[in-house]
């Protein structure tokens, strides 16, 4: 009986580990070096399971863009018939909902190196992309009487809240930031109200 294949394994303990090193070195920080350190892997694994250093940072873009793109689509799902974009502002600002900070640093990390790396920009315009449409539609349940480019715009407005607000999560702010960021979301929601 043949071995089982430990690619899986060993890419989620690579890619667990190259996270963690752009979150907290960014992304020309985090270096082969670090990361092989990290994962507890000489650097060679790395390129064997995994392949050079821009398959490593196109990877985790995928990986975190399909992750955080799934985690608003189950959101959306839970979300009630009746005021949808109430509940899901309530959601969203509550403080157990706060992103993984880890997550959320090397998210911002390559954001900010996408413009040199297309595949990355990919990747995170087609999530980015996702969560727009969704909190569109969202808005528009709950407004149907409303201008759609007032929707699309209240919309993005709310994102830009939550991006901001779950941007600095990181820095320990206490939950008067949260509460603060959700009664101006919904203040913006109910700018569309006739």
């Amino acid at each position: 009986m043949p071995r089982p294949s430990l690619k899986a394994e060993r890419s989620e303990q690579i890619f667990a580990a190259f996270q963690r090193c752009v979150a907290q070195y960014g992304v020309d920080g985090a270096s082969l070096e670090r990361v092989a350190d990290a994962a507890k892997l000489r650097r060679s694994m790395i390129r064997h399971f995994v392949g050079n250093r821009d398959e490593l940072i196109n990877g985790l873009a995928k990986r975190l863009a399909d992750h955080f793109t799934l985690d608003v689509r189950e959101t959306v799902q839970q979300l009630p018939r009746e005021r949808a974009a109430t509940t899901l502002i309530d959601w969203l600002f509550e403080p157990s909902y706060a992103s993984n900070a880890e997550a959320v640093l090397a998210l911002e990390a390559l954001i900010a190196a996408a413009p040199r790396y297309p595949k990355v920009r990919k990747h995170l315009l087609g999530w980015f992309d996702d969560i727009a449409d969704q909190f569109y539609r969202i808005v528009v349940s709950e407004y149907p009487s409303a201008e759609p480019e007032d929707c699309r715009d209240v919309a993005m407005g709310i994102i830009g809240i939550y991006f901001n607000t779950d941007a600095i999560e990181p820095l320990g702010l206490d939950d008067n930031y949260r509460q603060s960021a959700r009664r101006a979301a919904l203040r913006l929601l109910r700018t569309l109200q006739t």
